[in-house]
């Protein structure tokens, strides 16, 4: 397997632990969209990341929260800026990992 879960998101669904609380203390209500993500690195070493994890029916409020909008709206310029054709496909789901 050469890829596991490559996110083409540009690393603005993605939060270290510094990240997430910092977001955390400007909005409480974010709480409802952080997922915990382990990944090969946070397996082996230990650690934790995190990533915004976005319902389609819940995309209103979470576009609501600032910080989340302005995150949603740089994947979507990311995704759009992207060479690949399969990437700029997936700017019009700009809130979810693909």
């Amino acid at each position: 397997m050469t890829y596991g879960n490559k996110p083409a998101d540009g690393g603005h669904l993605l939060l270290n632990e510094e990240e997430k609380i910092d977001l955390l203390s400007r909005n409480k209500n974010a709480i409802n969209f952080i997922k915990k993500l382990t990944g090969s690195v946070e397996f082996i070493n230990g650690g934790c990341r995190y990533c915004i994890w976005i319902e389609d029916d819940k995309l209103p409020l979470a576009s609501s929260i600032h910080e989340i909008g302005k995150r949603i709206n740089d994947v979507k310029k990311f995704r759009l800026d992207s060479k690949e054709i399969a990437t700029q496909e997936k700017a019009e789901n700009a809130h979810q990992l693909c």
